[in-house]
């Protein structure tokens, strides 16, 4: 069997690709991608001794890019430095790790500031926030023209602004490639619209995998509550479901049609978690989280899944392998309550 060898450039601020320069310093590369806008996270590892300490300074941006010998590498991610970890042991000496996120805009996501929106769509929503940290916002089409009724942010980060925002509208919002990007959850595709390419895993005894898979899903019934402008009185709608206990949506929605959207969303994401799968294998520098997953040579159970990646961790090792180990959950069924009305009862406390 041929040997393949990973190629990573890191490029400094200068534009400079960095890695020859760190040589053998450089021990490891670690890269995460993930749904959340705080998870996306780079870690470069070095071997190294105090006094000498030469970590770079908090805010040094990188670009990172990746592939295989003989190909182009491609960019995966713009980063940040965040902090410095620092360590030593008799058994495997000094070093240290730069920690980095996803741009610059962890910061930016956890600025503090208030604000409404009134009938305003996910894309003018988004596109708000977006200017408000100074970047360009890209969101899918399937979602940039919903409507949301009302939302208040009240003394808020916008990364937990906008979290929340997702979670009731099935979405994932999170920076990418220097961007504010805002996908439909589960779809598969990019806010361009295109379908992104699959990461295929074909069965190989030297590599790990692991599935938790259900002949049939069973899935707890989701409920919430809205607020009738007619009476001023709470309603509550349940989704119906089989699995056993309820989920409650905490807080009440401005309107019915608001509150529907969440529950299918809600419900949707308790079907992607209902069926689980972590797959390992050689470095794709075309993976990223949710693109879907193809499984081939596990088995019928398996195979036959639509898997979305959730998290996909990358470890290299310079001029020596790569390898990524992706996450996955099963595509929901997009249709919240599976076609079937929801239940609508008068709420019969006075508040929530």
């Amino acid at each position: 069997m041929t040997l393949r060898r990973p190629i990573i450039q890191v490029e400094g601020p200068s534009g400079r690709d960095l890695v020859p320069l760190w040589g053998p310093a450089l021990t490891s590369v670690h890269i995460t991608d993930a749904r959340g806008y705080e998870s996306d996270q780079l870690v470069l590892t070095f071997a190294d001794a105090p006094p000498s300490w030469s970590a770079p300074p908090r805010g040094t941006h990188y670009k990172v890019y990746l592939g295989w010998e003989g190909e182009t590498p491609q960019l995966y991610g713009v980063y940040t430095s965040q902090r410095n970890r620092y360590r030593g042991s008799p058994d495997e000496g000094c070093g240290f790790e730069v920690v980095c996120r996803a741009a610059d805009m962890v910061d930016k996501l956890k600025t503090v500031g208030t604000g409404h929106y009134d009938g305003k769509t996910v894309g003018e929503i988004v596109g708000d926030i977006a200017r408000e940290m100074g970047v360009e916002a890209a969101v899918a089409a399937d979602i940039a023209d919903r409507i949301v009724p009302y939302r208040l942010r009240w003394y808020q980060g916008a990364g937990d602004f906008l979290t929340r925002l997702g979670d009731d509208i099935g979405a994932v919002i999170k920076p990418q490639a220097g961007k504010l990007v805002a996908l439909k959850r589960g779809s598969g595709q990019s806010a361009g619209g295109k379908d992104l390419p699959a990461i295929t895993f074909t069965y190989d005894p030297l590599y790990e995998f692991e599935a938790d898979v259900e002949p049939r899903g069973q899935y707890a019934k989701v409920r919430g509550g809205w607020i009738d402008p007619k009476t001023g009185s709470r309603k509550t709608k349940v989704t119906e479901g089989s699995g056993a206990g309820t989920a409650e949506l905490v807080h009440p929605f401005a309107s019915e049609d608001d509150l529907d959207t969440a529950l299918a969303a809600a419900k949707d994401q308790q079907e992607q978690q209902a069926e689980t799968a972590t797959f390992s294998g050689p470095g794709d520098a075309r993976a990223i989280a949710e693109a879907p997953v193809k499984a081939v040579g596990f088995g019928a159970d398996i195979d036959e899944k639509d898997w979305i990646a959730e998290t996909v961790d990358m470890d290299i090792v310079p001029d020596g392998g790569w390898t990524m180990t992706v996450q996955c959950t099963v595509k929901g069924q997009r249709g919240g309550s599976g076609g079937k009305k929801s239940d609508v009862i008068d709420d019969p406390e006075s508040e929530w």
